[in-house]
């Protein structure tokens, strides 16, 4: 059943009402919208991986961008970081709101999906990637696991002393061990993968397989050419609250340093993996300001009040992207959300 705001999104979208709401003079605020991956236009498309990263598929992605394209002023990386003066974000001089569009991971879709549509729109975007997954050519951990429980056979499995049943729904086996890698320490998770793939009796997924849901160094090149500014997402994409500073640093420093060799650009900005504020620690903001970075991202955290907004704690939105017109609302009133109710919807 839909929420109160959802079914408001559609009446207003659907009435075009919410094109009177544009128009309001106060822009204070910045909307950063965060994708991960977008689903071809194919009604019985299923995955081997984690079905929780696709957002929408590729028609209403194109919807998206265009009304984004037509309503609002998107900014690139380097228009945010010329709004950032004398330790201050100000607003630019637009009667337009102000959004960013933002993507996670490193995901081939991202090139073969949506960045064709960005580029027929002329629209700046943020790729963050963790290089690990670009170098190895190895999916991470949340792909592997839902892979290893979506092909198991066996009515139960045993990890850790546990007996878990797999004739309920598997998204929820699969939901319980996503939930352990980012809460409990990496020395308590880093033979997960290797103690499910035991327990499934599923070996591990081979490398061509791997290799086709990952962005070459290629893609992510050309990208770059055309207005994709391409950041971290660290390297290993260990959830920063489950290792120590140093751990952090170096997972910092070198995601950048992969990257910027790579690409031949700079690298500015940084989007901490599985960052709401409860995976992250107190020194993150700081390790990453040390590491060279001028711009942080968090995850799905709220929107951003420019006045108030942290360089190394911007905001975001992922739980509201399934529809143009929850879209749509969330860019001209965002008052109305809330981070609870944007993670209710999503």
């Amino acid at each position: 059943m839909k929420g109160k705001k959802e079914l408001l999104a559609d009446i207003l979208f659907g009435s075009k009402a919410v094109n009177l709401f544009k128009r309001l003079p106060r822009r204070n605020k910045l909307i950063v919208f965060n994708y991960h991956r977008i689903r071809p236009n194919e009604s019985r498309f299923a995955t081997a991986f984690d079905d929780g990263v696709y957002n929408l598929d590729c028609d209403e992605f194109s919807r998206q961008i265009k009304w984004l394209k037509n309503n609002t002023l998107i900014l690139s990386e380097n228009e945010l970081l010329d709004c950032y003066k004398n330790g201050t974000f100000i607003s630019p001089e637009s009667r337009a709101p102000c959004v960013i569009i933002t993507f996670d991971d490193g995901y081939r879709d991202n090139y073969s999906l949506a960045y064709p549509i960005m580029k027929q729109y002329g629209v700046p975007a943020f790729l963050f990637v963790a290089t690990q997954m670009i170098q190895s050519r190895k999916l991470a951990w949340w792909d592997i696991i839902a892979y290893l429980i979506k092909h198991c056979t066996k009515p139960f499995i045993t990890v850790g002393g546990r007996q878990f049943s797999l004739a309920i729904p598997r998204k929820e086996v699969i939901a319980f061990f996503l939930q352990r890698m980012k809460q409990e320490p990496h020395e308590q998770t880093q033979y997960l993968l290797t103690e499910l793939s035991e327990s499934c009796e599923v070996a591990l997924p081979d490398a061509l397989l791997q290799d086709k849901e990952i962005l070459t160094w290629e893609e992510l090149r050309e990208m770059a050419r055309h207005q994709i500014a391409i950041g971290s997402h660290s390297h290993s994409h260990r959830v920063m609250s489950t290792i120590g500073i140093g751990e952090q640093k170096e997972e910092m420093v070198l995601s950048k340093q992969i990257i910027e060799a790579n690409i031949g650009r700079a690298v500015h900005s940084i989007s901490y993996p599985v960052g709401e504020l409860r995976y992250i620690t107190a020194e993150t903001f700081a390790i990453a300001e040390s590491s060279g970075y001028l711009l942080g991202f968090t995850a799905n955290t709220g929107v951003n009040d420019w006045k108030g907004m942290q360089p190394y704690g911007i905001k975001r939105m992922a739980g509201l992207l399934e529809k143009v017109s929850t879209v749509s609302l969330l860019t001209v009133l965002p008052e109305l959300f809330t981070w609870d109710s944007a993670t209710a919807l999503k």
